[in-house]
């Protein structure tokens, strides 16, 4: 397990930006932790890095958002989804969320991310922790 300490936001968008330069299409990545531990940061970054155009708003209220990718050559769409407040996997099921996961087009990244496991059982994904730091904007990230 690798552990990257952000200072501050520059350092949380740092950190998402060389993390979205390894990938590649077809990855799912489970962004696990509290409320305000720099999950949605880390997606603006990771978009911003793949040429995404669009504002980056957390999709807690509407679930799913989706965006082009500008960037990359065989990247096509990120997936931003936030099950938060969905109370199981199946309603994922029912959003469509089947049909995005390992798209060689396509990268899914799940804001509290430990709630779609049970529904990877046996399939690859990444898992990125979040932590409050010592500091108020400090932020422990294990990846």
């Amino acid at each position: 397990m690798r552990k990257f300490i952000a200072h501050n936001e520059k350092d949380m968008l740092r950190f998402a930006t060389a993390f979205a330069k390894t990938l590649r299409g077809g990855e799912v990545i489970l962004l696990v932790g509290d409320l305000g531990s720099g999950k949605t940061t880390f997606v603006k970054g990771l978009a911003r890095e793949l040429g995404v155009k669009q504002k980056i708003k957390s999709p807690t209220f509407s679930v799913m958002n989706m965006y082009t990718v500008g960037k990359a050559a065989t990247l096509r769409h990120l997936i931003h989804i936030d099950t938060y407040r969905l109370p199981g996997v199946r309603a994922l099921e029912d959003i469509g969320i089947g049909d995005w996961l390992g798209r060689k087009d396509s990268v899914v990244v799940v804001e509290w991310g430990e709630k779609l496991k049970p529904a990877l059982r046996g399939k690859k994904y990444i898992e990125i922790r979040f932590h409050h730091g010592k500091k108020e904007e400090e932020r422990v990230i294990r990846l």
